[in-house]
């Protein structure tokens, strides 16, 4: 127990000292312009939403109520909010992992304080990070049966960040499966599901700002680009799972095919045609990507090699997670509702995968914390230096 505190306790301070190193910036890096922004309306003007802003501004209500309260307008505040974030974030995927895997405890939490997708918002004002703290703590209160924590930790992750609303249902599905004779105790999720449909309502649809600006429809472009994510990401698990692809080819082709038709139907039909990536790629390092990968001959290779690979591979994972399989089918349907091609979107997907698979050899998990630390410390390096994110 105390070794999993010491490791606890070390993956905080990658965050802290990226929110250290991040002070050098006194301005906002890119869609921290908008937050913040969107925290100065609601100080002078009140309930006034910036049109640029996607999400209901719960974060930024809960921003601009401290900055009244403390009677301070500083960006190092509303950076701190996101250091908070980022803590509460390892906190409950340390938990998570004690309780789901605890023979991996420390590469695990380790795992996510430098994952690529997480570590460089650690230090940032932004919603992702939070979004994802409350949906871990809301699943770890579900494995634990207490559903009214789990319920407030829901709502409160709606208001922060409602397109992670669909994964209410999924905990929905969790705790059915925890208390199979107590279903009705799941019943306060619903309570979740309710506002954000009463969002949906208020707002008039998706979006919170100018609906214009941010059009709404279902798109294929995310579900490559996340799939290639995927297999970088977790490349050792691939590896390591290349027997079981192959029994899986031999054993039940019928249902290979299917993933393999499936995965390259999307990757032959995938657009990047949001006009943050069609307009000034060179504006942030993912726009490059995404212009090589959608844009090029090899680049196509490679988006449908990693579509066709990515179902067949993650199709012979084990999980230690109930219902764990219906998260695909989720995760399907969130990222084709996304209007804009970038692989944070596909951050509470991959933590959850992160924590919840079986256990590996230790020395394939711990060999994936310093090439993930070394991912975390290029981009983020380039984000401060303006390389990568130009500001």
């Amino acid at each position: 127990m105390r070794a999993e505190r010491w490791t606890l306790a070390v993956a905080w301070l990658v965050p802290i000292s990226l929110y250290v190193w991040v002070q050098q910036i006194p301005q906002p890096l890119l869609d921290e312009v908008v937050h913040a922004e969107q925290v100065e309306l609601f100080l002078d003007e009140g309930w006034a939403p910036h049109p640029r802003l996607t999400m209901v501004p719960g974060l930024h209500v809960l921003a601009a109520g401290l900055a009244k309260l403390t009677g301070t307008r500083s960006f190092v505040l509303l950076r701190g909010i996101g250091l908070v974030g980022a803590l509460a974030f390892l906190l409950a995927g340390w938990a998570l992992a004690r309780r789901l895997t605890p023979g991996r405890v420390a590469p695990r939490t380790l795992q996510l304080a430098t994952l690529p997708l997480a570590a460089p918002l650690f230090p940032l004002f932004y919603t992702d990070v939070i979004g994802a703290a409350l949906l871990l703590g809301a699943y770890v209160a579900t494995l634990r049966r207490r559903f009214v924590l789990a319920a407030l930790a829901c709502a409160c992750m709606v208001l922060v960040r409602h397109s992670l609303a669909g994964f209410v249902v999924w905990l929905a599905l969790v705790g059915v499966a925890e208390t199979p004779r107590r279903w009705r105790s799941v019943l306060p999720l619903a309570a979740p599901l309710a506002l954000f449909g009463a969002l949906l309502l208020a707002m008039g649809g998706a979006t919170f700002g100018d609906h214009e600006f941010h059009p709404e429809g279902l798109s294929a472009g995310n579900l490559p680009f996340a799939a290639s994510i995927g297999i970088v990401l977790f490349l050792p698990s691939h590896l390591l799972a290349l027997p079981k692809v192959w029994a899986l080819l031999r054993d039940r082709p019928e249902q290979a095919a299917l993933l393999i038709a499936v995965g390259g139907c999307l990757a032959v039909g995938a657009t990047a045609d949001h006009p943050f990536n069609a307009r000034d790629i060179d504006y942030t390092l993912y726009n490059r990507w995404v212009e090589w990968l959608f844009d090029t001959a090899t680049g196509r290779g490679v988006l449908f090699a990693a579509s066709v690979w990515a179902p067949l591979s993650f199709g012979t994972f084990r999980w230690r997670a109930s219902c764990f399989p219906c998260l695909f089918a989720l995760f399907a349907i969130r990222m084709a509702s996304s209007w804009l091609v970038e692989p944070r979107y596909a951050l509470p997907f991959v933590v959850l995968v992160l924590v919840a698979r079986e256990e590996e050899p230790a020395w394939l998990e711990w060999s994936t914390v310093p090439l993930y630390g070394l991912g975390t410390l290029w981009l983020f390096s380039g984000a401060v230096s303006g390389q990568w994110f130009p500001l």
